[in-house]
Formats: C-alpha cells, structure tokens, sequence
C-alpha cells in the first residue's frame, strides 16, 4: 500500500472516531441520568403504594419512564410523584405550595449556568409560577412544573421544570 493511501485512511480515522466517541458518550449519560431519575422517583412511588397523598395510587413503569423523560403524563401518579420530588428537592413546603425561594437556591447549585440572561430567567420562572395554588399539591406540583417549563422556553431555556427536577439536563458537548 502506498503511504497516500494510509495517510488518507489514517485521516478518516481520526476524523470518525471522535464523532462515534461523543455519540456514546452522550448516550451513555443519556441512559445514566435516565436511571438516575428512576431510582429516585421509585422512593415517591412507594409512597403512592402506601396512600401517601390520601389514596393508594399505583405508578407504572410508563409514569416512571414519561416523567424522567421530561414527559408527565396527566394523571394522579405522576402528578404526585412530582409532588415528591419537589419536596424532596425544597421546591415544595409540606402543605403544597410552591417555595420560589427553594427552587431558586437549588437552581444555585447547578454548576453549569452562571450567565446574567439565566437567572433573570430563573427569577422570572420563580416569580410567575408561584401565583398557583390548585385543588392539591399534586395538581399544584404538575401546574407549577409546566409554568416553570413554559417560562424557561420563553427565554431560551430548555426544561426549567421537569428537567432539572428529575436531574435530566440536556447535554451539549
């Protein structure tokens, strides 16, 4: 073979390679967070085994699935178990109103954000979407969840609410 040749292959090699290594990275991160997700939200679904919030509600797999996809599904299990997370994550106090203050101090702690047009968006989720006080925190949490969503897009922002909620955050390499 003539040298030509090795060096072209050698060129497409390098050139390939590193598209193939990001594509696996981003989906193995993409997979990692995802079951992340699901461990987490499996605590809140044994709390809807138990009647936690008032009935014994039964969350599927789906409810788990569609959630940490970014995705909720309009039904009482997964409006709980955002109920929970926001709980969990001091977005939520125990009575199911919505803490802009908590929510604010956790976005805080998200290392990849520091721009001055992110947390004017972040304040301005906060501020529009605490007005919500439905008939339960469940309803509360789904409402809350989509405003927050809503609002980060009017920015620019992608997933203000489900997404960072569940730790699934869009990754750009």
């Amino acid at each position: 073979m003539s040298k030509a040749f090795l060096y072209v292959i050698g060129a497409y090699s390098v050139a390939i390679f590193p598209n193939f290594v990001q594509a696996d990275y981003k989906q193995d991160y993409a997979e990692y967070t995802k079951n992340l997700c699901v461990q987490q939200l499996d605590v809140c679904r044994k709390q809807l085994a138990t009647g936690h919030y008032g009935t014994v509600l039964n969350a599927t797999d789906g409810d788990l699935n569609v959630l940490c996809d970014g995705k909720p599904r309009d039904n009482k299990a997964t409006q709980c178990m955002l109920a929970c997370q926001m709980k969990l994550k001091g977005w939520m106090d125990e009575s199911g109103l919505f803490q802009p203050s908590g929510y604010i101090e956790y976005m805080e702690g998200l290392p990849h954000k520091t721009d001055a047009k992110y947390w004017e968006a972040v304040e301005a989720a906060a501020a529009s979407c605490s007005v919500y006080a439905t008939l339960n925190e469940c309803e509360t949490a789904y409402v809350t969840a989509k405003c927050l969503a809503d609002e980060g897009h009017k920015y620019g922002y992608d997933g203000f609410g489900v997404h960072y909620l569940t730790y699934i955050v869009t990754v750009y390499l």
